[in-house]
């Protein structure tokens, strides 16, 4: 009997290697058909969007995920986590194939500050316009440099620093910035600048106030359906009070904001917003006074004839 109980138990093993050896290779084939298909649906994508700010700018990458991988294994990495690099990019390449498919648009894409992750950025967009604006002139050298396909402006005229964050937030500055940035509306801002670990540092108040303003300019116009704005960092003293004064101040009769979390990180936390169109309450149609029926005219009594 025990050496029957064995046996069962043996067959039962193999029974149960057999199905999951099914079962792995029933996946693989339906995730490298899904595979397939995706990479031709973004390539598509990427072909038709490819409206390339130089010659030599490269087509859009759709094996982001590969480029994260390789881009945080590196020693030189980005201060933005893989993960936080994967939530940006899905939103770039996502809003940029929806605008295709929708209205043969191209995507635009702000970046606050160049660094180690400027030429991702710039892959991912799908053929995009990728602009970045930087305060630092050193970093434009360096960065600039590697890639001379990217787009950068320098602008570092702020009114604020870091010291007088509560003068910001009590009279909010406006910046004037370069008309290559300033003239357009723009899909997805990534804030990752000026720097602002510093009470010298101008900070990333006027930075994000500008970007607000825009998202509900363009979204309130109708120029922009959407919106995304990050803002890295969000762990500092100032970024905290950035986000709970966006959340709080910006919703308006024609644009809401939505406060899609934070995704933590070393050695900042990246915070997201997305602006939208306000839903409009519908009209009511004015009441129409209601008709009194005609009224009869009063009949008279007939009385009987006598003789």
């Amino acid at each position: 009997a025990e050496r029957r109980k064995q046996q069962l138990a043996l067959v039962l093993v193999i029974c149960a290697c057999a199905v999951s050896v099914c079962l792995y290779l029933f996946a693989t084939t339906a995730l490298s058909g899904m595979a397939g298909n995706a990479t031709s649906c973004t390539q598509d994508c990427c072909d038709s969007l490819a409206v390339a700010q130089t010659p030599q700018e490269p087509l859009c990458n759709n094996a982001f995920v590969d480029l994260i991988g390789q881009a945080t294994s590196k020693p030189d990495r980005p201060q933005i986590g893989g993960t936080q690099l994967l939530w940006v990019s899905t939103t770039v390449q996502t809003s940029a194939y929806l605008l295709h498919a929708s209205r043969g648009n191209q995507h635009r894409f702000l970046v606050w500050g160049v660094g180690l992750d400027s030429s991702f950025w710039q892959e991912i967009n799908c053929g995009g316009r990728t602009q970045f604006i930087e305060s630092d002139p050193e970093w434009i050298a360096k960065i600039g440099g590697q890639n001379r396909n990217l787009s950068i402006v320098h602008f570092n005229h702020y009114k604020h620093s870091v010291s007088s964050v509560d003068q910001f937030f009590a009279e909010p500055n406006l910046v004037h910035l370069p008309k290559v940035v300033q003239d357009y509306c723009w899909h997805t801002v990534l804030i990752d600048a000026p720097p602002g670990f510093h009470w010298s540092h101008p900070g990333r108040m006027e930075a994000m106030h500008w970007s607000v303003q825009m998202a509900k300019r363009c979204v309130a116009t109708g120029r922009l359906d959407v919106v995304n704005v990050f803002l890295h960092d969000a762990q500092r003293a100032v970024e905290k009070r950035l986000t709970k004064w966006v959340v709080d101040d910006v919703n308006t009769e024609l644009v809401t904001v939505s406060y899609l979390g934070t995704i933590k990180g070393i050695p900042g936390h990246l915070a997201g917003f997305r602006f939208i169109r306000a839903p409009q309450p519908a009209q009511q149609q004015p009441q129409q006074p209601q008709q009194q029926p005609p009224q009869q005219p009063p009949q008279q009594s007939q009385q009987p004839l006598t003789g």
